[in-house]
């Protein structure tokens, strides 16, 4: 064999172990940085008393995880208030209501402080009346008090390209409404049955809650928002102010002092293959393409 095939070959060969070692720290780091984004503040196993930070950030959705953490707040005897950050426009009904629900549970032992932040209108409100006392900011953006429901009507649209289409049901009120049938007076008085359940629903909670009479409460929900002045002036909410104000009241009303807070993810925490999966998509974009693709369906039949 020649001088020069053997240089060749030393030289595939020096490659090839380049390759691997840089395979093994790629690697290595993943694993860093995996255990960094599973660093998370544990609720149970804090030997000291503390205050929870829960924060409520953009549209309201129905998550389990939601009220899976907040119910171990009730049943963690450190924790000894919940002070509750919300930045929401609303949401789904059912999705506030839930939260609402364990924010109530929570009250029964321990006080919950709401701190309104740019906006906390419709379903954000909800969540925010299940607290003890209600903070915002002067430019705060609540109110909001109402329930729609939207949908539109496309049947002309879809008969002057020449599709016309059919519907098979048991009633005529299945599967109402729908873009593809045209909205009869009947459809539209159970559709608004429905809606004013639910905002009957809203109304009798928001009463109870802010100590208002039911007529008090129909004079503001008509869909309308209100600063955070003005939402104090209509007790919508209890005074101006933030976390500052939130921790007077608690020491000032609860005799809560001098404890430290302790923020709550009520994120579910991400599986260990998930985490790995996200940064070899962050450090190899293209590779993990098909992971994407895959989530919303089969890539090819």
């Amino acid at each position: 064999m020649s001088l020069t095939s053997n240089m060749l070959m030393d030289r595939k060969k020096l490659k090839r172990n380049l390759l691997i070692w840089k395979l093994i720290a790629i690697f290595a780091l993943l694993i860093i940085l995996l255990c960094a984004f599973n660093k998370q503040v544990p609720i149970l196993t804090n030997q000291s008393e503390y205050i929870a930070r829960v924060r409520i950030s953009g549209i309201i959705t129905e998550e389990a995880n939601y009220e899976k953490v907040l119910s171990s707040l009730v049943q963690n005897p450190r924790v000894k208030a919940l002070i509750l950050h919300i930045n929401s426009p609303g949401g789904t009904e059912v999705g506030s209501e839930i939260i609402f629900d364990a924010l109530r549970d929570i009250s029964t032992s321990k006080p919950v402080v709401a701190i309104m932040g740019t906006i906390a209108a419709s379903g954000g409100y909800m969540i925010a009346c299940a607290a003890d006392y209600i903070l915002a900011r002067n430019g705060s953006i609540t109110g909001s008090i109402g329930i729609i429901l939207q949908t539109f009507e496309a049947v002309d649209m879809v008969e002057k390209i020449g599709i016309k289409p059919y519907s098979f049901k048991s009633a005529p009120l299945k599967g109402t409404p729908s873009p593809f049938e045209r909205i009869t007076p009947q459809v539209e008085q159970e559709i608004n049955t429905v809606i004013m359940d639910n905002y009957d629903f809203f109304v009798k909670l928001i009463a109870e809650r802010r100590k208002m009479t039911k007529e008090e409460v129909l004079g503001l929900a008509d869909g309308r928002i209100f600063t955070g002045s003005q939402a104090v002036k209509n007790k919508l909410i209890d005074a101006i102010g933030g976390e500052k104000e939130a921790l007077i009241w608690l020491q000032e009303s609860k005799n809560i002092k001098n404890l430290p807070i302790h923020d709550i993810n009520l994120q579910k925490k991400v599986g260990i293959w998930q985490n790995i999966a996200s940064i070899s998509g962050w450090l190899f974009p293209n590779l993990f393409d098909i992971k994407q693709k895959i989530q919303y369906g089969l890539l090819a039949l």
